[in-house]
Formats: C-alpha cells, structure tokens, sequence
C-alpha cells in the first residue's frame, strides 16, 4: 500500500454550523475499516485542535443513518448535542470539549 491513499481526516471552518466553529471528519477505505487508522488521525486532530491550537470545542456532523460513525464519535469523547438537516437527510451534531481528556 505504500503511497496509496488509504482515507482522510480533516479540520476545517464548519460551513453547515452557524458561527466560527472548527469541524473535523473522517473517511477511511472501506477495506481497510477497523484497523484504527480513523482513531489514530483523529486523535491526532483533535490533540493538535484542542491542546496545540487550544481551541475551546471541535464541532462533527455525522449522518444519523451512520450507526459506525456514531459509535466512533462517542468513543473519542464526542458528546451528541442535536440534530440538523443536511444533504437531504439528518445529521446528528457532535461536540468535542477542550475540557474532556484526549
């Protein structure tokens, strides 16, 4: 696999949120699922958003039919706060305090 892409994450202005809010996401292969690649890049996003950048909150938007991606939001300490309309469909919103340990 060397030099393939394998998935991604990301940290960006959160376009469908109101406010300057900083939102992250994630994608990985799907052949490559649960080998932990999306917790050990996330992790490390929300380590240098939180800790390096000392930002207060990073903010995620999942579909809500995403059950897996649910699942891992609240594992990495993503604390569910509604829902909102997205692309045709509902997305749950998700918080990730500065206060909560990485």
């Amino acid at each position: 696999m060397d030099g393939e892409v394998v998935g991604l994450g990301h940290l960006q202005p959160a376009r469908d949120l109101p406010g300057e809010l900083i939102e992250t996401g994630w994608c990985v292969r799907p052949d490559l699922w649960r080998q932990g690649l999306a917790t050990e890049a996330i992790r490390s996003l929300l380590h240098y958003a939180l800790s390096d950048l000392r930002l207060p909150a990073v903010w995620a938007l999942v579909d809500s039919e995403n059950a897996p991606s649910i699942r891992f939001a609240h594992r990495l300490g993503f604390l569910s706060v509604g829902e909102r309309p997205l692309d045709g469909g509902t997305a749950q919103v998700f918080v990730r305090p500065a206060d909560s340990p990485l």
